[in-house]
C-alpha cells in the first residue's frame, strides 16, 4: 500500500465538521479507487464522478458494476434511512439497463455499507466497513477489492481465498443474498425443487440425522460448487468474465478442450435456468477472475470450503479436512512406488490427499523424461477419488487440475477423464437397490416420492463407464429434447446399437427410457442422468477395478448421530464384520472403521496397503476392538503396521484427537491377521495453519504398544455395580429453586413457589427460552439432584433441585396419565407447561415425552426408590472424583454414576481408590481422549485390578480408615457460595496433601492395585 495514502485515509476517517463538504468526501473516495492498488488502470474500469442517472439525477461515484453515495455524516439521525431509496434507484436504473448485477455503497468516509437490490426493487444491506484509523485503510482496500473484483494476479493463498470468497467477505454477502432472493422466487419450480431433493437424500444417506436440509445451506453448496467450476475454467485460461453462464455450468468449454468428468449439470446449476441467475454466475466470475490459479500450492479449494461452511457446521457433520502437511506424509509412507501403484481415495473431501498423490506422481514420471500427454494420461489412469458429498467432489475435481497445473493442462495433451466420482463408497444405498442383472434407481422414494417410476439398467449396459456414460447421456437428452407429452416416444436404435444387448435387456432400457420421458414431462428429469451416472460409479471399482492403495481421511460420524434407517444397516454390516460390539458402547461406535474395512473390502488387491486419517479412540476404545483384531470375517483381514499418535502436535489438527493407521490388507483366505495394538509412532511439535511440509517441524519417536488389561483381570464391581445417573435435561424443565410466594395469602401446606435456576452452561435452543414459574408446585415433587457440579473428593456440597413426577409413597413415575397427573393440580400444571415447551423445542428425530427422555434406558426409575448408601464419581473430567452419597430420596444426573454399596467403610474406601493419582495413572491411557485430554471415565476404572470391599481383610479396612480420615479434611475445607466445582476440588486436594493423608493413600491404593 502506497505510504503516500495515509492522509487521505485520516481525512476519510475525520467524517463531520464545518469545512468538510460531500464533494471533499466524493473526491477522496475518487482518489482511494485510483490509488489504492485496486487496478482500476489495468481493467480499464473508469471512476466517475456525478455520473447522470436520468431525471436530471446524478450518482456521487461510479465504479464498474458499483454506485457510491457519499454523505458527511451517517451518525446523524435519519441519514441513513433517507440516502438508501436514492441509492436503491440508481442501482435499479443501473441493473436495468445494463442487465448486470449492481451494487450500492453507501458512505461518509468512515462508515461503508454495502447493498444488495431486491426483487422488490429496495436495497438490502449485506455488508459494512468501518474505517476507524488510517492503520485500518489497507483493510478497507481489501473490502472494496472484493466488491469491485479489480485487482489482478493475485497469488491464489488460503488468505486470499478467505478475504475474497469467505463468509465475512462483501462478494459473499452480496451473492449469498442474490441466491436468497432467486430460490424465494423460484425454489418451488419442479425441476428447482427436484434437485435440492435429490441434494438432501445423499447427504442425508452420508450423515444420517445431522444433516439438515434446510434452504441456507443448499445456497451455500450452490455458491461453493459455481465458484469451483468457474476456477475450473480459469485454470483453463478460459476468460470466465466474459463466458455465458450457462456454457460455463454445462461445462462445454471443457467438452471442447477435451477435459471430461470436471463440470457436468448437477443439483447446482439452477440459477443459470432462471432469468436473473447470470448476474450471479458473471459476479463471482469477476472475482475468480482475479486470482492467479496457477500459484495454488497445496489444496486450496479446502480453505474455500471452510471459509463458507461454519466451524459448527463442518462438525455436526464430522467434516474435518486433513491439513496438506499430514496427507502429504500419509501418501508418502503408503504410495512407496508411486509410477507403478493405483491408488483411491475413497472419502476424497475437497482433494487433499488427490492433490499430493497427483503431484507426486506426475513429478516421478516427469523427473524420468516421461513426455506430458504420457503422465496425464497415466496419472488419470492411477489416481482415483471418490465421494458422496456432491459439494466435496466438485471440489475434488478442480483440485486434481490445479495438482495437474496450468502448463501440464495447456500444453500437448490428449483428452483426460478426471477420475473423482460422485459415489456412495460404502454402497449403502447400492446394497439395496442392485442385483445380479443390473442396478434400479427408484425415482418414489419414500422420503420424497418424487414420481410413482423406476430406472433400471442391465448388467450388459453397464460393463464399460465410458460406454454407460454416453448411454445414460444419450438417453437423458433424448427425452430432455423433445416435447413434453410428444407421442410416440422416439425408438433408441442407434443409442443402444453398439451395446449387444439381449432383447429383454433392449426392453428394459425401452421402459427406462419412457420412465425419463414421464419425468421430464412432469418437469422432474433434468439431474438424472448426473445422478445415474455417479450412483453407479462405485460399481466399477468394485467389480474388477481394484488397486494397489487406499488413502485419506474416511468420516467420522457416531452410531448416536445416524437415522435409524442407517443406524440399523451400520449395525447388522458391522456385524457381519465383526465390528459391532454393542452394550454400552454401541452408540460410541464410529463410522470410519466400518468404512476403512469396506473400503478395503470393495477396492483393494489383496496385499495392497491402506494409509487412513482416524480417530484417537480407534487405537483404545472398547467399540473398536473387532476392528483392531483385523480378523474382519466376510471382509477377509488385515495386518495392521505403522500407527500414528498425533495427539501431541499443536495447534489440535481436528476438534478431536487424531491418529493415521496404515496396514496391508490379506483379503479372504486363510491370511492371518496381524492385531493392531495401539501407536508405534509419537508425533509432537508445532506446526503453524496452512504448513505445506512439516518434516522440520514434528518429532516422530518410537512408543511401545499400550496393552489394554485383559478381561479376566477386571474388577468385580465393573459388571454388577455401577451405572450412569439419569438426563435430567434439558435443565430448563426441571431445575427450580424455590422463592417466596406471591401474594399475601400464602401458600397452602406441602407446596412450595418454584422458578427456573438458570446456568450459562445451557444449549441451545433451551438458553434463549424464557425462564419459568414463579408456579406452586406440591413439595413432595421437588428432589434433590447431585451432578458433576455437586461432587468434590470425599465429600458433596449444596444439591440441585429439580421438579420430578415421583409418586411419595411408591417411588414409581406417575407416567404421563391425565388422571394419574389430576390428582396433583399443581405439579399437572408444571408438567403440561412443561411437555409444551419440550415438544415445541426437541430435535425433529426425538420422539420421546419430556418423561420419557428423562427416563431414558430407565436411569431415573432404576434409582427409584434409592438405596440408602451409594458411591457415586465423576463420568468425566480431568480427574477422577467420588464420594459417599447418604440420601435415598436424592436423585443423581448422568454427569455422575453410582452405585449402591454396602456399608459407609466400602464408600470410603472406593472413595480412597477414586480419587488417588495411581487410579488416575492407570485409567488414562483407557480412555477416550478429547483436544483437552483424556475426558470421559465411564467405566474404566472398573477394567483394572480393584478387589471388592473385603471388611475381613485388614488392607481393605486400612484403606478405608484412610478414607474416613480424608473426608474429615475435605468436610473442613470452606467453600463460598458461587466457588466453581474446578476450584473447590483443587481446594480439597490442596488440603489433603498438605495433611499429608493424601500420600498414605496413595501408597496403599498402589500396593492395593500392585504397582510397585
Amino acid at each position: 500500500m502506497p505510504s503516500d495514502l495515509t492522509p487521505l485515509f485520516e481525512r476519510l476517517q475525520q467524517r463531520g465538521g464545518t469545512t468538510r463538504t460531500e464533494a471533499d468526501i466524493q473526491s477522496d473516495v475518487r482518489g482511494l479507487l485510483l490509488h489504492g492498488e485496486l487496478d482500476l488502470e489495468d481493467s480499464q474500469v473508469d471512476v466517475h464522478l456525478e455520473a447522470q442517472a436520468g431525471d436530471q439525477k446524478r450518482i456521487d461515484v461510479e465504479v464498474g458494476f458499483t454506485v457510491i453515495e457519499t454523505k458527511k455524516d451517517l451518525r446523524r439521525a435519519g441519514a441513513v434511512d433517507a440516502a438508501v431509496p436514492q441509492l436503491a434507484e440508481y442501482v435499479q436504473r443501473r441493473t436495468d439497463h445494463f442487465q448486470q448485477r449492481y451494487v450500492g455503497i453507501l458512505t461518509d468516509g468512515a462508515d461503508w455499507h454495502l447493498y444488495t437490490l431486491t426483487p422488490a426493487g429496495t436495497v438490502e444491506r449485506v455488508s459494512t466497513f468501518e474505517l476507524r484509523s488510517a492503520e485500518s485503510g489497507p483493510a478497507l482496500v481489501d473490502w472494496l477489492s472484493s466488491v469491485l473484483a479489480t485487482t489482478q494476479g493475485i497469488t491464489a493463498t488460503p488468505r486470499e481465498i478467505k478475504a475474497r470468497f469467505g463468509a465475512r467477505s462483501p462478494g459473499f454477502e452480496l451473492d449469498r443474498a442474490a441466491l436468497r432472493a432467486l430460490w424465494a422466487k423460484h425454489g418451488s419450480e419442479p425441476e428447482v425443487a427436484l434437485k435440492r431433493e435429490l441434494w438432501s437424500k445423499l447427504l442425508h444417506t452420508a450423515f444420517g440425522e445431522h444433516f439438515q436440509s434446510d434452504v441456507e445451506q443448499f445456497i451455500e453448496h450452490t455458491y461453493l460448487v459455481i465458484t469451483a467450476e468457474l476456477i475450473a475454467h480459469a485454470l483453463l485460461r478460459v476468460d470466465v468474465a466474459s463466458l455465458d453462464p450457462a456454457t460455463i455450468v454445462a461445462g462445454g468449454q471443457f467438452s471442447q478442450a477435451g477435459v471430461h468428468g470436471v463440470v457436468e449439470n448437477d443439483f447446482f446449476d439452477w440459477p443459470v435456468e432462471l432469468p436473473e441467475g447470470g448476474r450471479v454466475v458473471r459476479a463471482i466470475a469477476r472475482r475468480v477472475a482475479q486470482i492467479d490459479w496457477s500459484t495454488a500450492k497445496h489444496d486450496i479449494l479446502k480453505h474455500l470450503y471452510e471459509s463458507v461452511i461454519s466451524p459448527e457446521q463442518r462438525h455436526s457433520l464430522g467434516e474435518y479436512y486433513t491439513p496438506d502437511w499430514l496427507a502429504s506424509a500419509v501418501v508418502s509412507e503408503v504410495v512407496d512406488e508411486p509410477k507403478a501403484q493405483r491408488v483411491l481415495d475413497p472419502a476424497c473431501g475437497s482433494g487433499t490427499f488427490l492433490f499430493h498423490t497427483v503431484r507426486r506422481v506426475a513429478e516421478e514420471l516427469e523427473a524420468d523424461g516421461v513426455p506430458n500427454r504420457d503422465v496425464l494420461e497415466h496419472v488419470t489412469a492411477h489416481v482415483l477419488g471418490m465421494d458422496i458429498h456432491p459439494v466435496a467432489v466438485t471440489l475434488a475435481r478442480v483440485t486434481y487440475l490445479l495438482a495437474l497445473g496450468s502448463e501440464r493442462l495447456n500444453a500437448d495433451r490428449g483428452d483426460l477423464h478426471i477420475p473423482v466420482f460422485l459415489g456412495d463408497s460404502v454402497q449403502w444405498q447400492i446394497l439395496d437397490t442392485l442385483s445380479q442383472d443390473g442396478l434400479t434407481v427408484y425415482t418414489d422414494s419414500g422420503n420424497f416420492a418424487l414420481l410413482a417410476s423406476e430406472l433400471y439398467f442391465p448388467r450388459a449396459a453397464m460393463g464399460d463407464p465410458a460406454r454407460f456414460d454416453k448411454l445414460v447421456t444419450d438417453l437423458t437428452a433424448l427425452a430432455t429434447n423433445r416435447d413434453r407429452g410428444s407421442k410416440p416416444i422416439p425408438k433408441l436404435g442407434n443409442v443402444v446399437r453398439d451395446l449387444a444387448l439381449s432383447t429383454a435387456d433392449r426392453a428394459a432400457i425401452d421402459a427406462t427410457f419412457s420412465a425419463l420421458c414421464d419425468l421430464h414431462d412432469n418437469h422432474r428429469n433434468h439431474i438424472w442422468g448426473y445422478y445415474v451416472r455417479n450412483l453407479a460409479r462405485p460399481l466399477w471399482l468394485s467389480d474388477d477395478g481394484r488397486v494397489d492403495r487406499i488413502v485419506g481421511n474416511p468420516p467420522w460420524l457416531s452410531q448416536r448421530f445416524m437415522d435409524v434407517q442407517m443406524r440399523a444397516a451400520f449395525r447388522t454390516r458391522s456385524q457381519a464384520r465383526n465390528l459391532w460390539v454393542g452394550g454400552r458402547v454401541a452408540t460410541q461406535q464410529d463410522l470410519a472403521p466400518f468404512f476403512l474395512v469396506r473400503s478395503c473390502e470393495l477396492y483393494l488387491k489383496a496385499g495392497g496397503r491402506f494409509g487412513m486419517v482416524m480417530p484417537y479412540g480407534t487405537l483404545i476404545s472398547k467399540a473398536s476392538e473387532g476392528f483392531r483384531s483385523g480378523e474382519w470375517d466376510v471382509a477377509g483381514a488385515a495386518q495392521f503396521g505403522d500407527v500414528w499418535d498425533l495427539d501431541s502436535v499443536r495447534p489440535h489438527i481436528f476438534p478431536v484427537p487424531s491418529a493415521v493407521v496404515t496396514g496391508t490388507y490379506a483379503g479372504l483366505g486363510t491370511a492371518t491377521a496381524t492385531p493392531l495394538k495401539g501407536a508405534t509412532e509419537k508425533w509432537s511439535g508445532e506446526v503453524p495453519e496452512g504448513t505445506f511440509d512439516a518434516t522440520q517441524l514434528v518429532t516422530r519417536e518410537p512408543v511401545a504398544p499400550f496393552q489394554r488389561p485383559p478381561r479376566s483381570a477386571w474388577s468385580p464391581y465393573h459388571d454388577d455395580k455401577f451405572t450412569q445417573g439419569a438426563t435430567i435435561v434439558p435443565r430448563l424443565l426441571h431445575v427450580v429453586t424455590e422463592t417466596a410466594p406471591t401474594g399475601s395469602l400464602g401458600l397452602p401446606a406441602g407446596v412450595v413457589n418454584v422458578v427456573s435456576a438458570r446456568t450459562a452452561q445451557e444449549k441451545q435452543p433451551w438458553k434463549d427460552l424464557p425462564s419459568r414459574g414463579p408456579a406452586p408446585v406440591e413439595r413432595v415433587f421437588v428432589r434433590e439432584m447431585h451432578l458433576g457440579s455437586t461432587l468434590l473428593p470425599y465429600r458433596l456440597v449444596e444439591p440441585w433441585r429439580v421438579v420430578l413426577p415421583i409418586e411419595p409413597l411408591t417411588h414409581a413415575l406417575i407416567g404421563d396419565s391425565e388422571t394419574r397427573l389430576a390428582a396433583y393440580p399443581r405439579l399437572q400444571a408444571w408438567w403440561t407447561a412443561g411437555e409444551a415447551i419440550w415438544t415445541g423445542n426437541r430435535r425433529a428425530s426425538t420422539t420421546q415425552t419430556q418423561q420419557e427422555w428423562a427416563n431414558y434406558s430407565s436411569k431415573l426409575t432404576a434409582q427409584l426408590p434409592g438405596a440408602a448408601l451409594r458411591f457415586v464419581y465423576s463420568k468425566s473430567g480431568s480427574r477422577l472424583t467420588g464420594a459417599v452419597l447418604a440420601d435415598a430420596d436424592a436423585i443423581v444426573d448422568h454427569t455422575l454414576y453410582w452405585g449402591a454399596i454396602g456399608s459407609h467403610d466400602e464408600g470410603r474406601y472406593l472413595a480412597a481408590v477414586t480419587n488417588s493419582q495411581a487410579m488416575q495413572t492407570l485409567v488414562e491411557p483407557l480412555q477416550p481422549r478429547g483436544n483437552l485430554g483424556a475426558r470421559h471415565f465411564d467405566l474404566y476404572p472398573w477394567e483394572l485390578p480393584v478387589p471388592r470391599y473385603n471388611a475381613s481383610n485388614p488392607d481393605h479396612t486400612a484403606l478405608a480408615a484412610l478414607g474416613a480420615r480424608a473426608e474429615e479434611v475435605a468436610a473442613a475445607v470452606p467453600v463460598a457460595a458461587g466457588t466453581s466445582f474446578v476450584s473447590a476440588r483443587g481446594a480439597v486436594r490442596t488440603a489433603l496433601e498438605f495433611d499429608g493423608v493424601a500420600s498414605e493413600i496413595e501408597v496403599a491404593v498402589r500396593g492395593l492395585l500392585g504397582l510397585t
